[in-house]
């Protein structure tokens, strides 16, 4: 079994979801930005497992997915922040 794929993303995914949940929870002013840089991580990793197909890669990205949703979900529901301009 390939695991070169599952080991070259293994790093940048588990920073991704650790550094993205600290942006997330303390820099709430940049959460779409951040949301759009995480959303370019899964992109990565799913090309990564295109090329390098392996079941291990596909379950961590697969779990990485889930987190990117909960924390779309969260924002979207999210009240509107006080840097909205009044209508």
């Amino acid at each position: 079994m390939n695991e070169e794929g599952l080991l070259t993303m293994l790093g940048p995914l588990l920073f991704a979801t650790f550094g993205g949940s600290w942006g997330y929870l303390n820099r709430p002013q940049k959460r779409p930005m951040l949301l759009l840089t995480l959303t370019l991580f899964l992109v990565v990793g799913a090309l990564t497992n295109y090329w390098m197909p392996n079941t291990g890669l596909f379950t961590m990205l697969l779990l990485y997915a889930v987190y990117l949703v909960v924390l779309y979900v969260h924002h979207m529901r999210a009240a509107p922040t006080s840097d909205a301009p009044p209508a």
